[in-house]
């Protein structure tokens, strides 16, 4: 179970369960990148806090446990789906292949 504690109004701490491991794949683009008005909008206002995906600034994704991999040109929603969808593929097809493997994962070798 993963679960999230607070500390602050500003700051939250993601604990996970002993054993567990988190992969997250968090886009990084750039305003030119977005597909949408809002994604735009969103963008722009978290942007006075540095680089952001949209919806989550970057330096906040860093502090998450577990392995990060940024996806440049992707937003939050990983659009446009076409930078994400290889991706995304490989994730699964990794999590699969060292689910069946005794000993469990390797993150970073993805």
């Amino acid at each position: 179970m993963v679960f999230t504690e607070l500390h602050r109004a500003d700051e939250a701490v993601v604990s996970l369960v002993p054993g567990m491991q988190l992969i997250s794949l968090v886009g990084f683009p750039l305003q030119k990148h977005l597909t949408t008005g809002l994604s735009r909008f969103c963008h722009r206002i978290i942007g006075r806090l540095g680089p952001n995906d949209g919806t989550v600034a970057l330096a906040d994704a860093i502090r998450w446990p577990g392995a990060i991999y940024p996806v440049w040109g992707a937003d939050h929603y990983f659009q446009p789906a076409d930078r994400a969808r290889a991706l995304i593929k490989k994730v699964l097809r990794y999590l699969g292949e060292t689910n069946e493997q005794p000993g469990g994962s390797d993150i970073g070798r993805l």
